[in-house]
């Protein structure tokens, strides 16, 4: 998988008033002249055709002002074009950070995948591969429950044995089919407590180890994503993740998980972008998600030529390509190939942003903007500057200063909403990890103390559940501004997505840390006492190693989980520096 590109363009916005030239000095003032003629001087008899001075002066000083409000007019063009420029520009850069943000927030939803598959991997590592017992179909079965994003997790084997959890209308099914002493498959249905239910004999020819997922999986040494693609049972969009695991060299067996895309619309949605804009995510030239206004459902009938589910099951309809979007292959490839926003003519501008990470598919977040694109309101200021400087040249040098700073409002609310989390009004993931690792690098340079501490709301689910949504999201609300008003003013806190918050504490000790740590949990308990919220906060610091972010991140959430396993809710947890790296899993049954 070729290194993930992101098409960023740095500019600087030119927000100061131009100075606008009058022209050289000129030595026959026409005010000067009148002040150096006879006040008294009168035509003499016989005289003929005689031009008297005052009005020559006045003529001359009429022509000075024409000439001096053309100049301004014409500096003024001059500065409305270099302002187009900028705009576009602006426009670039705003686009360019959004097209960052909805790429983190898309990894963040494909995140669960990788992470899923750590959990059955371990499974599998600890078992005996021929003994396969209810530990893994457990284990799959609480990959739904985890995580709501994903509609299935299975393993199949070499020998065509294969082990399936998925969805089914309001019941989590599991399917095992096994191939010895004869082929045998049968669909169970599993109770709240992962308990088999029921049990049905099914009839099916599926062969695992014939599929694009396995077979990409036994090809690479790591994960691999098959092509999006539409699921049969839900009709939504989804992809597959896959892992070989290998034994002596062979592949013992394939994990894999299917996750459900039809989540990332919310993403698409939300974005601070005009109406005249919209983003999508693409897989070369096939959309993969889209705004809710376009129907990207599936209404295959099981009898499609498309690729099968996990299962077997056949897909339904094909995923749309980017002409439903109304942008053609030739515009695409252009905007591939340059490597920077292209125009499209009347239809606005493309913008391209690829999906971080190593390990990331090879999809791309696909912005079109409008002919004025997310700063459309600096065209209105162009008219409005235009009409003051017909009626007066000097009122719009005045009035310029004023106008660029209204004019760069709408700007600096786009920035602003790139970097801040709009319902807890704390940094937002990918704004926190960039600023996180820049001060860990500056602290690796120059020495002090830096701790990760990650936040994690206890029974989140109980309060969403009995009070509702609206008062959860009160609760984040409440959580964020009390995280805010006790720690310091140089340390950073960033939400991560759901009920997980950060905090970067720098430049103090561990006992200091701790007292901030407990102080926010304090404050927490107190701003949500009304519905019992607490918080357990796991914590890692520094202390002299050359780690990195994500390393003390992974050693934070290790103890987060431990705490929650072994009933240590409601307190701040410290890693132990000294200990062995913690496997970065955790496995959320709340």
């Amino acid at each position: 998988m070729c290194s993930p590109r992101k098409h960023r363009i740095d500019v600087t916005i030119v927000s100061s008033a131009p100075s606008l030239p009058l022209g050289p000095p000129d030595t026959s003032d026409p005010g000067e002249q009148h002040m150096t003629s006879p006040t008294n001087a009168r035509p003499r008899a016989g005289d003929r055709g005689g031009t008297d001075p005052r009005s020559a002066g006045r003529w001359i000083g009429l022509v000075v002002t024409l000439v001096i409000v053309a100049i301004v007019a014409a500096s003024l063009a001059a500065v409305l074009a270099t302002s187009r420029a900028n705009k576009t520009s602006a426009a670039d850069e705003t686009v360019a950070r959004i097209g960052d943000r909805t790429a983190d927030l898309v990894m963040a939803h494909l995140d669960v995948a990788a992470a899923s598959l750590d959990q059955i991997d371990a499974v599998l590592t600890d078992a005996e591969f021929a003994d396969r017992d209810d530990r893994l179909d457990r284990t799959l079965a609480a990959q739904l429950v985890a995580h709501d994003q994903l509609s299935g997790a299975f393993v199949g084997y070499p020998d065509g044995d294969f082990v399936f959890a998925y969805r089914d209308t309001d019941h989590l099914m599991l399917r095992r089919i096994d191939t010895t002493p004869t082929r045998r498959a049968v669909d169970h249905r599993l109770s709240s407590d992962l308990a088999i239910d029921n049990t049905f004999v099914i009839e099916t020819d599926f062969d695992p180890t014939t599929r694009p997922w396995y077979l990409g999986a036994a090809a690479d040494v790591r994960s691999a994503w098959t092509e999006p693609y539409v699921f049969f049972r839900s009709g939504q969009p989804g992809v597959t993740l896959a892992r070989a695991r290998r034994v002596d060299g062979s592949v013992a067996a394939v994990v894999g998980v299917d996750i459900s895309l039809a989540e990332l619309r919310s993403f698409l949605d939300d974005l601070p972008i005009d109406d005249g804009a919209e983003a999508f995510l693409i897989a070369g030239t096939t959309i993969v998600a889209a705004p809710t206004e376009y129907d990207l459902d599936g209404g295959g009938d099981g009898d499609s030529d498309g690729d099968r589910d996990s299962d077997g099951d056949r897909d339904g309809d094909e995923l749309p390509s980017v002409e439903m979007a109304g942008v053609s292959f030739d515009q695409l490839h252009e905007l591939v190939r340059s490597d920077a926003p292209v125009d499209i003519g009347a239809d606005g501008r493309l913008h391209l942003t690829d999906l971080p990470g190593a390990n990331a598919p090879s999809w791309s977040v696909l912005i079109r903007t409008d002919d004025v694109g997310v700063v459309g309101a600096l065209d209105q200021g162009a008219r409005i500057a235009l009409l003051v400087i017909a009626v007066a040249g000097i009122c719009l040098l005045v009035a310029t200063p004023w106008l660029t700073r209204w004019l760069r409002r709408p700007i600096e609310e786009l920035r602003r909403m790139a970097r801040i989390d709009e319902l807890t009004e704390v940094t937002n993931r990918g704004t926190f990890l960039s600023d996180a690792d820049a001060a860990l690098d500056d602290v690796h340079r120059h020495g002090g103390s830096f701790v990760v501490a990650l936040v994690d709301v206890d029974d989140f689910k109980r309060v969403n559940d009995t009070f509702g949504h609206a008062v959860g999201d009160d609760v984040l609300r409440r959580i964020g501004e009390a995280i805010k008003a006790n720690v310091r003013g140089n340390d950073l806190v960033g939400r991560l997505g759901g009920d997980e918050l950060a905090i970067v504490i720098r430049g103090t000790g561990k006992a200091e840390s701790d007292r901030i740590l407990r102080r926010v949990r304090t404050a927490v308990v107190t701003a949500c006492a009304e519905y019992g919220v607490d918080i357990t906060i796991g914590a890692s610091r520094l202390a002299g190693r050359m780690i990195d972010l994500a390393g003390l991140m992974i050693e934070a959430d290790h103890e987060l989980l431990i705490a929650k396993q072994q009933g240590g809710k409601g307190r701040v947890h410290w890693a132990d520096p000294e200990a062995p790296d913690p496997t970065p899993l955790r496995l959320r049954l709340e």
